[in-house]
This record gives structure tokens, sequence and C-alpha cells, in this order.
């Protein structure tokens, strides 16, 4: 895995009253809730520059970053088949 990458997201008024993992996963809708309940539950996940908790529901001007995990990049070679 590579180093976490920030990313920091403002609350809009049409982005409260859902739990933080749904808030990030309606931000980020590629990657699933699961994985951003993990990023909470491993303190990767902070509100207002302190460590969230999973039930926190965002309310408008939260400042949310999110350090994102990204998978490292490999390259798959073939070898001969005997």
């Amino acid at each position: 895995m590579t180093e976490p990458a920030p990313e920091i997201l403002t609350v809009r008024p049409n982005m409260v009253h859902a739990r933080l993992d749904v808030f990030l996963h309606s931000s980020y809708p590629t990657a699933s809730r699961t994985y951003f309940q993990k990023l909470i539950k491993e303190g990767l996940v902070l509100v207002n520059g302190r460590i969230a908790k999973k039930s926190y529901r965002p309310e408008v001007g939260d400042e949310i970053e999110a350090r994102l995990i990204l998978d490292q990049e490999f390259e798959l070679t073939p070898e001969p088949i005997s």
C-alpha cells in the first residue's frame, strides 16, 4: 500500500443527515461504505481535526479529512507454461 493521500471535504447544506461513512461513500462512489468504515475505525478520518466515529453525522461547515489508502500498483509478468 502507498502512503495515505489526504482528501479534505467541507460539508454543504445538501450533504447533511447521513452517517459519516454514508457521506464519504456519496463523495467517492467508487469505494464501498465498508471501505470507509474501515478508514474511520483505523483513525484515518478526522472531523474538524479530531478522530471521527462512524456514527457521527456531519453538520454544515464540518471539515472532513480522509486519508485514503490507495492500493499499490504492481506489474504481472507471465511465466512460460511447461
